[in-house]
C-alpha cells in the first residue's frame, strides 16, 4: 500500500502582508510572501504603523492602485502600486 502525497497549506497568502516601514503616512513598505514593495499613498492614510498586518482588497500583480485594511484597527488606505 502506498501513502498518498499530501500537499500542506501554503504559508504564503498574497492578500496579506506586514508593514515594515511608514514614512510620513505617504510611503508604505509592505512585505507579502517574501516580496517587499514600497507603495505610495493614493488617498490620505492614517493609523498605519510598522508591524501592522494588512489585508489587500485586490490583486497585487499588474495593478495600478490597490487598497488595504489594517487588521488590528480597521484603518483603510489606498495606494499606488510600485
Amino acid at each position: 500500500m502506498r501513502a498518498a502525497l499530501h500537499e500542506g497549506p501554503s504559508d504564503c497568502d498574497n492578500g496579506m502582508g506586514t508593514v515594515l516601514t511608514v514614512v510620513n503616512n505617504e510611503f508604505f513598505t509592505i512585505e507579502t510572501c517574501n516580496d517587499t514593495r514600497t507603495y505610495t499613498e493614493f488617498t490620505y492614510c492614517h493609523g498605519v504603523k510598522e508591524g501592522d498586518k494588512a489585508v489587500f482588497d485586490g490583486r497585487l500583480q499588474d495593478c495600478e492602485f490597490v487598497s488595504f485594511t489594517v487588521l488590528n484597527n480597521g484603518a483603510q488606505c489606498a495606494v499606488w502600486c510600485p
